[in-house]
């Protein structure tokens, strides 16, 4: 059975945990990797060939993406990142830039180079919004998912892991 909370009662845990100390960022990053290779073993993939897109946000969702991404590509995995926010976090674009992980922001790509990153993607992790999200997206995070989703549509290999 698949259980939701509201976002009131996930800060409220959270807070918890970050007051004395939990490294949340980093477990959500490694649980994610983890959820990736097994997602890329079950698709029958050799895992150091597996292709990963990663599409971040400027939030924490987005760091927790960019963080499991930089984790990857160190254990060989070919990971891209197309961020839509000029900022972000600087400890996860500091792994990304460690792993040697192509950083585009999403002002750089357009319809052909989405199409080619999804075309080639085995796995699209969306980090674009989380908790703090409100409506629906805009701006760039609005354009970037929906030609995400049209070159999905014509590729459909990618699976999609939503952050969070």
């Amino acid at each position: 059975m698949t259980q939701a909370w509201n976002s009131e009662r996930v800060r409220a845990a959270e807070k918890v945990l970050l007051e004395a100390g939990a490294p949340l960022m980093d477990r959500a990053a490694y649980a994610l990797a983890l959820e990736v290779i097994r997602r890329v073993r079950a698709m029958r993939l050799r895992v150091r060939e597996a292709r990963i897109l990663v599409l971040a946000g400027g939030g924490n969702n987005g760091a927790d993406a960019m963080l499991a991404g930089a984790g990857l590509a160190r254990r060989g995995l070919l990971v891209a990142v197309v961020a839509t926010s000029a900022g972000g976090h600087e400890r996860a674009l500091a792994a990304l830039r460690a792993a040697h992980v192509p950083i585009l922001t999403s002002r750089e790509v357009g319809e052909a180079e989405v199409n080619d990153l999804v075309g080639r993607a085995d796995v699209v992790l969306d980090g674009l919004a989380g908790i703090g999200s409100q409506g629906a997206l805009r701006g760039e995070a609005a354009r970037i998912v929906r030609l995400v989703r049209d070159a999905a549509a014509r590729a459909p290999r990618a699976r999609v892991i939503a952050v969070d």
